[in-house]
């Protein structure tokens, strides 16, 4: 996983970053995989070229406005990651006034697609410099080299996470954003709700020494098939200057959490008892064997 190492600023700011970025972890085995895979996707979907996975940044944005609104400097850096034809990094960049904008995707064809759509998009607006402010790179989300230590004050991973094979390759991405990220900087996750994420997030913040909020958003709740996701934002000091976000404040985010805590899911309020067991014979099974 490489080598990792613990700072202290002088205003007592701590976290835990890589020890050198001349020395990025190992790529995914599964690299030319995702490259495959993505790039039948959006060579035969025209769709997904533009397709916002899971939810659109309006539906995100009460939640991490506070953290992400610390974190931005007027010339600052939101990176994307993985971000396919999503416009929520943009978006996310116009409405806290940062400058720069860097979008990576593991597939060739969308950063060409990419790079024509900022392309025609500041030709359009008659802007010479935004150009120079977005710059899409193909990248491998689980090593990122090109990507300097602390350059980046707000990450954004969405679904990003979803789509890779493992925990390995999960936990790989979220330390390269951590690795990325300003000190105090943010990292965004918005991802399916499921216990097993929960937990991989409490994990990496854990191992990171990062404060972890995490919102569950959606139509309703689970348990009664309404569809939720997590938005998660990671980073350094973060019940500083908004308190109101120490606990979770809204009963749907309580509930879907208290039971990942006690049940390690997000639809059962109780863990499963030997009764709810599945097996492939019943009673009358091995009566009918028997006789």
């Amino acid at each position: 996983a490489g080598l990792w190492v613990r700072w202290q600023a002088r205003d007592g700011t701590r976290g835990t970053r890589m020890a050198s970025a001349d020395a990025p972890p190992v790529p995914s085995p599964d690299a030319e995989v995702y490259a495959s895979h993505w790039g039948r996707v959006y060579e035969t979907d025209e769709s997904a070229r533009t397709r916002e996975w899971h939810c659109d940044f309006a539906d995100c944005r009460a939640f991490i406005a506070p953290y992400c609104a610390r974190a931005a400097r007027g010339d600052g850096t939101v990176l994307d990651v993985g971000c396919g034809g999503s416009s929520f990094g943009d978006e996310l960049r116009s409405a806290f006034g940062l400058e720069r904008l860097v979008l990576t995707d593991i597939d060739p064809g969308i950063v060409r697609i990419l790079r024509e759509r900022h392309s025609v998009a500041h030709t359009s607006s008659g802007d010479a410099n935004e150009k120079k402010r977005v710059e899409c790179l193909v990248a491998d989300c689980t090593s990122m080299p090109a990507i300097r230590d602390g350059s980046c004050d707000v990450v954004v991973d969405k679904g990003t996470l979803d789509a890779l094979h493992g925990d390995e390759d999960k936990l790989k991405t979220i330390r390269e954003c951590a690795r990325v990220a300003k000190k105090n900087g943010v990292v965004v996750s918005v991802s399916f709700a499921s216990a097993a994420r929960a937990v991989l997030l409490r994990r990496v913040a854990d191992e990171l020494e990062m404060d972890l909020k995490l919102r569950v958003i959606g139509s309703g709740d689970p348990k009664f098939g309404h569809l939720v996701h997590f938005v998660a934002v990671l980073g350094y000091d973060l019940k500083r200057d908004v308190p109101e976000f120490s606990e979770p404040d809204d009963e749907l985010t309580r509930a879907v959490m208290n039971r990942v805590a006690n049940a390690r899911s997000v639809i059962e309020d109780e863990p499963p008892s030997a009764d709810d067991a599945l097996t492939l014979f019943d009673a009358s099974d091995v009566e009918c064997e028997e006789d």
